[in-house]
């Protein structure tokens, strides 16, 4: 179950390894077991595709002149799926990478400007990550929109609530630290926790696409909508 909270998932890490559940004894242990919990749904999350994790972020607005933006609140940046940009009211796919090619072509140094947009890419902008937009829009009509998964929600307070399987956390979590005292059911329990991950993968298979890397995906059947660019170079 998905939405449990830090101190029941505390409770339960103790009730797998058979320490007291009593608030009054074995206190100090609490922060060490929050750590491990928290740190070990990071694993989780890091180590797979979870595509319930996945969401379509609010669009936001392409301005004339703008080379750099803000990225959706929320947004793992190193887990974008895909990007599209409304142009007329047209979704158009855009890819990441941004290179001296496409600056030969439009040159933000020059000034150049034209839509549609046409790739995205990650820059530092000096405080920041933002992502860049190429060609720089030269109007105020177009829409970005971001696919991907979000970041994992807080787990620091004991009111905060995992994203991920409670089960699979704790039997996680226990199968380590009863390997360490060298229980001998430390193994029951790391079988049960590759049990529970097995189950829990596959149920979530039916979620996943197969993408070039970096480059979004791309559907054999896309007819791409015919775009007519309108281009426009300030003078320096």
């Amino acid at each position: 179950m998905r939405g449990t909270q830090l101190i029941q998932l505390v409770t339960m890490v103790r009730e797998e390894i058979g320490r007291a559940t009593s608030v009054a004894v074995g206190v100090d242990d609490i922060p060490g077991l929050k750590q491990k919990i928290r740190s070990r749904q990071e694993l989780l999350y890091d180590t797979y595709v979870w595509p319930f994790l996945r969401q379509v972020f609010p669009q936001k607005l392409l301005q004339a002149n703008e080379r750099y933006y803000d990225f959706p609140v929320g947004l793992n940046l190193e887990r974008v799926e895909s990007v599209v940009v409304y142009y007329s009211n047209l979704p158009r796919p855009i890819e990441r990478g941004i290179t001296y090619v496409e600056y030969a072509i439009y040159n933000p140094a020059l000034g150049a400007t034209s839509e549609p947009a046409m790739k995205w890419d990650v820059r530092w902008t000096g405080v920041k990550e933002q992502f860049e937009i190429w060609p720089i829009p030269s109007g105020n009509d177009q829409q970005i929109e971001f696919t991907g998964i979000r970041n994992l929600r807080p787990l620091i307070q004991d009111s905060d609530v995992a994203d991920l399987d409670d089960q699979l956390i704790v039997l996680d979590v226990a199968s380590e630290l009863l390997q360490r005292q060298g229980s001998a059911s430390a193994q029951e329990v790391q079988s049960r926790a590759s049990s529970r991950l097995a189950t829990l993968r596959g149920r979530v298979l039916g979620g996943l696409r197969m993408r070039r890397m970096g480059m979004g995906e791309r559907d054999a059947t896309d007819q791409r909508i015919p775009i007519v660019v309108h281009a426009r170079v300030n003078s320096p």
